[in-house]
């Protein structure tokens, strides 16, 4: 099943996390937010049985507030649409709440700083909606979920169902890693294919393939 029963107290839960969570200045990304001064909030079904995590916003998603939109977002839609899953069954989110940017050109963020900062944002929301699966999109929130020291890794090695351990905790997760849409639209079939597989793998681990 994509999503889960309604649970009133997981909708409020998330909502107040959100309402805290969006006027967030615990790093140097705050200052320069567009949309009402908010941070990129998630989306999707508080329902969902898969999550999807992104690195950070862009420039679209700066101006209008909500995760993967613009070329990048209509890329993930069809994707998704491609092995029968509807986007507003997902719950959306990024690592990084607010762009990370420079001269007004989208950057990788901050592991020490930005990162760092955010990632207890991220720990909430996985936390409060308690997915069945996450999907990572991208190295930023592969190595993070998968406790991976640096980024000397090779993506690929991670797409499978990755059980991982959270002593802080005290729990299992599944994260399945895949290539982050705004790779996908530099590359070709073959990357796109395999992030198709990815999902898959996902929508296996919760009975809907």
């Amino acid at each position: 099943m994509l999503v889960k029963p309604f649970d009133y107290s997981r909708r409020v839960s998330l909502d107040l996390l959100c309402a805290e969570m969006g006027k967030c200045d615990k790093c140097r990304l705050s200052p320069s937010r567009c949309k009402n001064n908010m941070v990129v909030m998630p989306n999707g079904s508080t329902r969902a049985n898969i999550m999807l995590v992104g690195e950070a916003p862009g420039k679209n998603e700066d101006e209008c507030g909500d995760p993967f939109v613009g070329l990048c977002g209509q890329l993930l839609t069809k994707l998704l649409e491609e092995v029968g899953v509807e986007r507003k069954n997902l719950f959306i989110t990024n690592v990084v709440k607010c762009r990370p940017f420079d001269n007004n050109r989208n950057r990788q963020p901050d592991w020490e700083i930005e990162v760092d900062t955010c990632k207890t944002w991220l720990a909430k929301e996985i936390r409060e909606l308690n997915p069945k699966v996450v999907v990572a999109l991208g190295k930023v929130p592969t190595r993070l979920l998968t406790l991976q020291d640096d980024f000397k890794f090779q993506m690929r090695d991670f797409f499978k169902v990755n059980v991982v351990h959270y002593e802080a905790w005290k729990k299992d997760m599944k994260i399945v890693a895949a290539w982050h849409p705004s790779y996908l639209l530099r590359k070709g079939e073959k990357e796109r294919e395999e992030f198709k597989e990815c999902l898959k793998l996902a929508m296996k681990e919760i009975g809907n393939v």
